[in-house]
């Protein structure tokens, strides 16, 4: 069995395995997606539970719409209540067997399409899919990936963004807090699509900017043509199909690779 500590199981665990929350840790609740009400069942985080018997019980308890498939708790009596509560989740003793085992299925993970996915694109592009929702939480996350690719391809950094749907803001309010993100994130490019991030272009003080009523208009634009080694983000609700955008910018012939934001299968 691999030696690991503690400490170091925890951080390389909430790092290293995107799409899984391991317990005891303090997550906001819009990151699990609970913010907007509704989540369908590929949304669902894959948990692991550590110390289940004591506060491990009280954060797994902020996490029951997740699918909780495995608690640890060196007392078993102790933590009989958790563990007959997710009676589907399979039990450890030793967290570093679990690591062990955890650590085995990596290679097996299945990246998410369109979720900050990284295709190759043309004219020295960077694509950047992440069109699989659009709130404004998922934004500020996908934007500091963008910044990171950019920074670390000296590319300029690009948003195509939608407009964003279930915010709980009025529409003004919701694009001065949009506006604010894009340039706090330096963003250097703005193409808005739809009719209410068009409406409030006044807001956005960036340099370059242009907008587009549909997705349509835009493929039916030249704008695509001219982006040029740029890190260009996608950021839109499925309404907009930003799938079609991806596909005109995007090179075929490239390899898709793709962030760990994944589930396992």
């Amino acid at each position: 069995m691999a030696k690991i500590s503690r400490r170091d199981f925890l951080k390389k665990g909430s790092a290293a395995m995107a799409g899984m929350i391991i317990a005891p840790s303090i997550v906001p609740s819009s990151v699990l997606g609970k913010t907007y009400g509704h989540k369908s069942p590929s949304d669902k985080l894959n948990i692991l539970g550590v110390g289940v018997g004591g506060r491990g019980a009280s954060d797994l308890a902020e996490m029951e719409t997740e699918n909780i498939i495995g608690l640890c708790d060196v007392d078993w009596k102790y933590a009989k209540h958790i563990f007959d509560k997710y009676p589907k989740a399979k039990r450890y003793k030793d967290w570093r067997k679990m690591y062990d085992e955890i650590a085995k299925r990596f290679t097996t993970l299945k990246s998410v399409a369109m979720r900050l996915e990284v295709k190759n694109g043309e004219n020295g592009c960077l694509v950047i899919n992440d069109s699989y929702n659009s709130d404004f939480d998922s934004l500020s996350i996908a934007l500091d990936f963008l910044k990171s690719q950019a920074e670390a391809k000296k590319l300029k950094k690009t948003i195509i963004l939608s407009d964003i749907f279930q915010s709980g803001k009025d529409t003004v309010s919701l694009y001065m807090s949009v506006a604010e993100l894009l340039k706090n994130k330096a963003v250097e490019r703005l193409i808005g699509v739809g009719p209410e991030i068009s409406a409030n272009a006044n807001l956005f003080n960036i340099a370059e900017k242009c907008f587009y009523a549909s997705t349509r208009d835009l493929l039916e634009s030249n704008v695509l043509t001219e982006l040029k080694n740029e890190a260009v983000l996608l950021k839109g609700a499925r309404s907009f199909r930003f799938e079609d955008v991806s596909a005109k910018i995007s090179s075929f012939q490239s390899a898709t690779r793709s962030f760990k934001a994944s589930m396992f299968s």
